[in-house]
């Protein structure tokens, strides 16, 4: 899954200092492509299951402006 291989690089990014708003599509990490998965991430918040929202969230990670509704559970 993205989520494993990507979470984990999203989190180095951040403990190395890098800041939320310059992760966007095009950051790679380790030939990841970070910035594009956590783009995709906060786009799709309402479908992502009820563990990822909260992961996310420790690392300050919100849904994108306009993503409205109660999380939903594949």
């Amino acid at each position: 899954m993205d989520r494993q291989r990507h979470y984990p690089h999203l989190a180095q990014l951040l403990d190395e200092g890098a800041r939320l708003g310059a992760i966007v599509p095009g950051v790679t990490r380790h030939g990841e492509e970070i910035g594009q998965w956590l783009a995709t991430q906060r786009r799709d918040w309402n479908r992502l299951n009820a563990e990822q929202p909260n992961r996310l969230s420790t690392l300050g990670i919100t849904p994108r402006r306009g993503t409205y509704g109660p999380v939903r559970h594949p």
